[in-house]
């Protein structure tokens, strides 16, 4: 008998993404970035004598999903077409990695 293989999470779509485009999974992205500001401060700290580093006391690293909605409404846009972009605006949305609707995925990151 051969194991059962363990699948993550995102990994069909991580697949995919990459079977497509030769491209990462959009939500792998996310991890990325944290990784390269937290090494940005490790290298940081490194190259200072001990005890003159003073780390941020928030998250290095944090980020929203934006979405789209009509203005003057309070959910997301559920239908929408490019015509609509005078009547549409950004709006923070916290949701699940992957409950994306369209192609496109966009965050307001914050790096310190």
């Amino acid at each position: 008998t051969h194991p059962y293989p363990v699948a993550r999470r995102f990994d069909a779509r991580r697949a995919r993404a990459l079977a497509s485009s030769d491209t990462l999974y959009v939500y792998d992205y996310l991890d990325l970035f944290a990784a390269g500001v937290e090494a940005a401060w490790e290298d940081y700290a490194a190259e200072r004598p001990k005890g003159r580093v003073c780390m941020p006391t928030e998250p290095l690293f944090s980020a929203v999903e934006l979405v789209l909605r009509r203005r003057g409404e309070a959910e997301p846009a559920a239908v929408w077409a490019a015509t609509d972009v005078d009547d549409l605006e950004l709006m923070e949305c916290e949701r699940p990695r992957g409950h994306n609707n369209v192609g496109m995925v966009a965050w307001l990151c914050t790096m310190r």
